[in-house]
């Protein structure tokens, strides 16, 4: 991987991390300067232990082994995700569905009913 691509991945880490950062009730941040290339020690973005962050951006990011390396360095309870920004889109969000379904069941308590109804 040359300069760019990790200049370029390094930006999307750091945005990221300000984006969960203002959207979660704790402090996150990129974890960066923690890893190697060969280390899968930390996540992309530390987000305290709520979920294990693995950040991927480019003209084709590879969405499945990003998700696969996410899993793989989980500790059990903390939640694996990749955030995929491929160039010139929007970033997306990749888990296992069963993980996906516990956050939505939280977010269907917290609100005490889905938006128009439902828990009637």
């Amino acid at each position: 991987m040359g300069r760019s691509q990790r200049d370029k991945g390094a930006r999307w880490e750091r945005e990221l991390a300000k984006r969960l950062d203002a959207a979660l009730p704790v402090t996150c941040k990129r974890s960066g300067f923690t890893q190697s290339q060969d280390a899968h020690g930390a996540p992309d973005v530390d987000t305290g232990g709520v979920f294990w962050v693995e950040a991927k951006v480019g003209a084709r990011p590879p969405v499945w082994p990003a998700l696969e390396q996410a899993k793989e360095g989980a500790p059990e309870g903390v939640l694996p995700v990749a955030c995929i920004k491929r160039d010139r889109t929007v970033p997306i969000v990749v888990m296992e569905l069963d993980d996906w379904l516990q956050l939505a069941s939280v977010y269907a308590e917290l609100r005490g009913a889905w938006p128009g109804g439902g828990n009637d």
